[in-house]
């Protein structure tokens, strides 16, 4: 059954709600430090900073924005979680993009700049190569398609005695609505239980000094 959830937005959802620990602001100075690692991969804040910055450039906000704990945070977070995704993803075959796919999202993302200068320079500047930008621009999207079709597209049987319930306590609400709202919940659950199973079973720690 295809479903007309949301996936991005849910998993966004999912993953800022997630219990994360983080270094203090002034730890955040040292950029080569490690701040998370999973299985057997690490994260830096450096890598943490340049791709906040990337998402900074698809959102239009500028640069020179001063970078903030709970932005470095929300970054973090939402990188470890994705690439456990994408590690998911991969291992099932599913939701890769193609290379014209990946081609456009790059091509997309360097639009975004006034002019090649300053696409040149934003790309000296936090020392990406071509290929590390396509696979970072087209990470979200991957764990999107992943998302929708292994998660999400799943058959949710919602019994007419939870829909009775559900009623009772949304007086004047139609039993199909109900019902989608319902299924939608069930999604959400489903979903979280998923990526927590995935976070404990892939070790997933922040290292602190």
């Amino acid at each position: 059954m295809k479903s007309d959830f949301q996936a991005g937005a849910l998993f966004r959802l999912i993953v800022l709600c997630s219990f994360f620990f983080f270094p203090s602001t002034s730890e955040a100075v040292l950029w080569n430090k490690i701040v998370a690692g999973f299985d057997d991969s690490v994260i830096t804040l450096w890598e943490v900073k340049r791709e906040l910055q990337l998402q900074r450039v698809q959102k239009k906000i500028s640069l020179t924005t001063p970078i903030t704990k709970d932005k470095l945070r929300e970054t973090a977070k939402t990188m470890i979680v994705e690439m456990l995704v994408i590690s998911e993803a991969e291992s099932f075959n599913i939701g890769a993009l193609t290379e014209s796919e990946i081609a456009d999202i790059f091509s997309k993302f360097q639009r975004s700049f006034a002019s090649k200068h300053d696409f040149q320079s934003f790309v000296s500047e936090y020392l990406w190569t071509e290929n590390e930008l396509k696979r970072v621009l087209a990470r979200p999207i991957h764990v999107e398609r992943f998302i929708k079709e292994k998660i999400l597209s799943a058959y949710i049987y919602i019994t007419d005695e939870e829909i009775v319930d559900w009623l009772r306590d949304h007086k004047g609400m139609k039993k199909e609505a109900a019902r989608e709202r319902l299924r939608k919940h069930r999604l959400y659950e489903n979903l979280k239980d998923w990526i927590t199973n995935l976070k404990n079973r892939s070790n997933v720690r922040v290292i602190l000094d």
